[in-house]
């Protein structure tokens, strides 16, 4: 693309809303046996959704990408959790990893 179209393409997809996955995987219906499986089964191993449209608000305004530290320090979250944030973005094809550093998909 031309330099000038280039721009308004990036500015264009910079505006665009971020759109989290928010639905969950289906949950068995509860047992009347025993309660513990419900209890493990209502707990959310999805992480942290706010801080996922965080990761993916900022990796949209970064067209050369960001490294998961660089994110934690912006973000002032724990690497570990930009790290679970990336990898759950990159499980749904939002993000991908390239080296060091993490991209819009």
């Amino acid at each position: 693309l031309e330099d000038a179209q280039r721009r308004r393409e990036i500015r264009k997809l910079a505006a665009m809303p971020a759109n989290p996955v928010t639905a969950m995987a289906e949950v068995p219906p509860p047992s009347r046996e025993s309660p513990a499986p419900v209890a493990a089964a209502a707990a959310s191993p999805s992480g942290d959704e706010a801080l996922c449209a965080a990761v993916l608000a900022e990796l949209r305004i970064n067209i050369r990408g960001r490294a998961a530290p660089d994110l934690a320090r912006i973000l002032g979250a724990s690497p570990e959790r930009v790290e679970e944030a990336c990898a759950l973005l990159s499980a749904r094809g939002q993000a991908v990893r390239r080296g060091l550093k993490y991209f819009v998909a």
